[in-house]
C-alpha cells in the first residue's frame, strides 16, 4: 500500500447514520410523546418518521427548492405593488420621519412574528401548517375550534390580498394617467378595466 492510499484510509470517515426521529426536536401528537411504529416493508427516513411522529402519512411531493420558495413567497405578498400604493398616506400624514422610524419599529414587530411562525413551522412540518400547529397549541378541548378559525382567517386573508393588490396598481397606473394628461378624468369604464 502507498503512502498516499494509507494516508486517505487513515483520514476517511465512518458514514454517518441519519438521526432517529427520538433524537429530533419535534412534537409529537401521539401519547406521552410516543414515537411511531413502522409497519410497512420500507425503512423510514427522517423526514417519514417526523410526518408519522406528528399523525400523518407523507403523500405529498417535496420539490420546492429555495428559489422556488422564495418566488412563491414574494408573489402571495405582492410586496412591490402594496408598498407603493400606500406610500402616499405614510408620506402625507406621517412625513419621512414617520415613515422612517413606523418602519423600523413594524420591521421588529413583523420579524418577530415570522421567526416565531417559522419556528412553529419547522418543528411541525405538514402541509397545512398553521393550522395543525394551532390545533396543537390550543387548550384541550379547543384545537378544532382554533384549526377552523385559522384556517377560513387564512383563506380570507389569501383572497382579499390579490385584489387589494391589483385595486391598488390600478389607482397608481390612472393617477399616472392623470399627471400625463392633466384633463383626464377616468370613466368607471376605465376605472374597473383597470382593476
Amino acid at each position: 500500500m502507498s503512502q498516499r492510499q494509507s494516508s486517505n484510509a487513515s483520514t476517511s470517515k465512518p458514514p454517518t447514520q441519519q438521526p432517529a426521529v427520538a433524537q429530533e426536536p419535534i412534537t409529537s401528537i401521539l401519547p406521552g410523546g410516543d414515537l411511531p411504529i413502522n409497519t410497512t416493508a420500507q425503512a423510514w427516513n427522517s423526514d417519514e418518521e417526523v410526518l408519522a411522529s406528528l399523525g400523518y402519512k407523507p403523500e405529498f411531493k417535496r420539490e420546492f427548492t429555495l428559489w422556488s420558495t422564495f418566488c412563491v413567497s414574494f408573489a402571495v405578498l405582492g410586496l412591490l405593488p402594496s408598498f407603493a400604493s400606500t406610500l402616499y398616506y405614510g408620506m402625507g400624514y406621517a412625513g419621512t420621519a414617520g415613515m422612517t422610524w413606523g418602519w423600523l419599529v413594524a420591521m421588529i414587530g413583523i420579524q418577530s412574528i415570522a421567526s416565531s411562525m417559522a419556528e412553529l413551522c419547522s418543528s411541525m412540518p405538514t402541509s397545512g401548517g398553521l393550522y395543525y400547529a394551532a390545533a396543537v397549541l390550543a387548550p384541550p378541548g379547543w384545537g378544532p375550534l382554533a384549526a377552523w378559525v385559522t384556517g377560513w382567517s387564512n383563506w380570507l386573508g389569501q383572497i382579499t390580498a390579490a385584489p387589494s393588490v391589483d385595486y391598488g396598481v390600478a389607482a397608481m397606473v390612472l393617477a399616472a394617467a392623470s399627471i400625463r394628461d392633466p384633463g383626464y378624468v377616468p370613466t368607471n369604464y376605465q376605472v374597473w378595466y383597470a382593476v
